[in-house]
């Protein structure tokens, strides 16, 4: 498997964001399911075609067509869950490594400032970490939210 750590490769460690959209990938799909709507036309004109239909050609042909679309249309999915996966790893190790640089706590104050997430993308994140165990929401005395992550402690949490 690829690592999507997606460090910077200037040596500076830096956490780069993935890319958006994968062009190529989407390119292909698309194609592929037009590819799919030209053949299925084909098998529309053999049907249509007055005195002279042939039964196997239009199954064939819209058989083919309808392959081709079908294939299109999953790869796009299949691009597109590929995407948000790894929108989600950049998510988690940004917001990973601003905890470890505050001893195992981090709140969404800290994880925006640090991070190029919004507050809504943040707190959307740390919903996902909470519900997945890895984080714990924790209300301090201001009423901050503060998130511990407790395989990341040190000797105890940082003054805020």
């Amino acid at each position: 498997m690829v690592d999507h750590g997606n460090r910077a490769g200037d040596g500076t460690g830096e956490l780069v964001p993935p890319p958006d959209k994968d062009f190529v990938p989407r390119l292909g799909a698309g194609c592929l399911v037009l590819l799919g709507g030209l053949v299925a036309v084909i098998a529309v004109t053999i049907f249509l075609e007055p005195g002279r239909f042939e039964f196997l050609g239009f199954l064939f042909y819209g058989i083919l067509g309808l392959g081709f679309s079908g294939a299109g249309i999953f790869w796009y999915r299949y691009v597109t869950e590929q995407e948000e996966t790894r929108r989600h790893m950049f998510e988690e190790k940004a917001i990973l490594n601003v905890a470890a640089r505050h001893g195992g706590y981090a709140t969404l104050a800290q994880i925006s400032l640090a991070t190029p997430f919004t507050a809504s993308e943040a707190e959307a994140a740390m919903s996902r970490l909470c519900r997945q165990g890895y984080a714990q929401p924790e209300l301090l005395e201001d009423g901050t939210i503060r998130y511990r992550f407790g395989g990341l402690l040190g000797s105890g949490p940082p003054a805020i």
